[in-house]
């Protein structure tokens, strides 16, 4: 679309050019005037969608096409790199900046293209929320306007109760209302959840031999090796583990989620199983093949670790259920099986893991930016099953809860 001298018809002076999200924009020129231009001004809005931000594979596609693609179409020249701005020309009223990107949206993931730009020193950011939570005078958690002349205090707290009885309406609101991926209330898993144990000192309480040596706890470690050209680009998970069936506890012992090779993996996966007395190994393997398994069985041969026990765990038999598109849905149902053992209170967390990788990846849960130690969390009941093995009876009759009573002052038709 031309813009047109509205004195002269036949002379442009400007150009509007749309596009959608991933469409080619690359070397982009048109004529205005008998020039040549790139364009100046980049208006987008609403550029993730509800459904695809969902799926990880997805959003990085569209990070690498708008960083790859759409923002190198503008002219080589930069603003100030102190600023991010541009020095006007004091000399000259009729200044304009060379070029310019607006980008509007709402944040719809914690790992969104939206968020990494508001992380971007090269970026200006604003959050224009429409209310937030505060404290009030009794020290409760309410919910306050920040825009008092469009919309009260009453108004938006009726909205919140509104959105909070439709399924799923609680995430789309603190989304669209208060500059959030997701709500608190919403999430699945929360730090009340977490019970945390010593490993230097949990023999004093639980054992006389304690966790490395104690005969009533089966130990293994779970690992998930990154799936990429080069290992290090992403980080692998490693979750050392321990499962007391008498006493009804599952302990995580030790977390590593960090970028490794090939080498490094192996040697860590290995030392820290002598140092934790571990000697199940089990391997997520899809994807890797009967190489994958070899590549495990090679390393422990030639060092001639022969007490290991190798488990391959695959990516089968998950829950059915609505958890999103891509590889992040197999990952979320994955993850959704280690739940319910919070929920029983019966996952015990070394204190070494408080604040870890773990728990930030629970805690922002459906919509985790990672998942390599939730993963490796989601195949424990993999293994308990595996194991053929259940917990005693008497041992988690103390997560059930109590039997109602009734009320001796109420009377029958109450």
């Amino acid at each position: 679309y031309f813009l047109v001298d509205p004195e002269d018809e036949s002379r442009s002076i400007a150009f509007i050019h749309p596009k959608g999200a991933k469409q080619r924009v690359r070397g982009v020129r048109m004529k205005v005037d008998g020039r040549t231009y790139r364009p100046t001004f980049i208006s987008i809005d609403d550029l993730e969608d509800d459904e695809e931000v969902l799926n990880s594979e997805t959003r990085a596609k569209l990070s690498r096409w708008f960083h790859n693609a759409l923002l190198p179409s503008v002219d080589q020249e930069r603003p100030d790199p102190k600023t991010n701005r541009w020095k006007p020309d004091p000399k000259n009223p009729l200044w304009v900046p060379p070029w310019r990107i607006l980008y509007t949206d709402t944040l719809k993931h914690a790992d969104a293209l939206m968020t990494h730009i508001q992380s971007d020193t090269e970026w200006v950011s604003h959050n224009y929320p429409q209310a937030e939570f505060r404290l009030d005078d009794d020290g409760k958690k309410r919910l306050y306007s920040l825009v008092p002349e469009i919309i009260t205090n009453t108004q938006v707290r009726a909205e919140y109760e509104a959105a909070k009885a439709r399924p799923g309406g609680l995430t789309g609101y603190c989304q669209e209302k208060l500059c959030s991926p997701m709500s608190e209330e919403d999430a699945c898993w929360n730090r009340e959840m977490y019970h945390y144990y010593d490993e230097q000192t949990v023999g004093d309480t639980n054992s006389m031999y304690g966790l490395n040596k104690d005969p009533e706890v089966e130990r293994f470690v779970i690992v998930d090796p990154a799936r990429t050209n080069n290992m290090k680009s992403c980080p692998s998970g490693i979750l050392y583990c321990g499962v007391d069936y008498k006493r009804g506890k599952v302990y995580f012992r030790k977390e590593i989620n960090q970028r490794m090779s090939q080498d490094e993996m192996l040697a860590t996966t290995f030392n820290t199983a002598f140092d934790m007395n571990t000697r199940t190994i089990a391997v997520e393997i899809t994807g890797l093949g009967d190489a994958g398994k070899w590549m495990w069985v090679n390393y422990a041969q030639m060092k001639g670790y022969n007490e290991f026990e190798f488990v391959w765990l695959e990516a089968k038999g998950l829950p059915k259920g609505d958890f999103g598109k891509g590889d992040d849905a197999a990952k979320r149902a994955r993850a959704s099986q280690i739940l319910p053992l919070y929920q029983q209170h019966m996952v015990h967390h070394d204190v070494s893991l408080r604040g870890g990788a773990l728990e930030a990846q629970q805690l922002s849960y459906p919509m985790s930016v990672q998942w390599d130690i939730l993963d490796c969390a989601g195949y424990v009941p993999v293994m308990l099953d595996l194991s053929g093995r259940t917990f005693d009876a008497k041992a988690t009759r103390q997560f059930d809860a109590p039997p109602p009573r009734l009320d001796d002052s109420l009377d029958w038709d109450e």
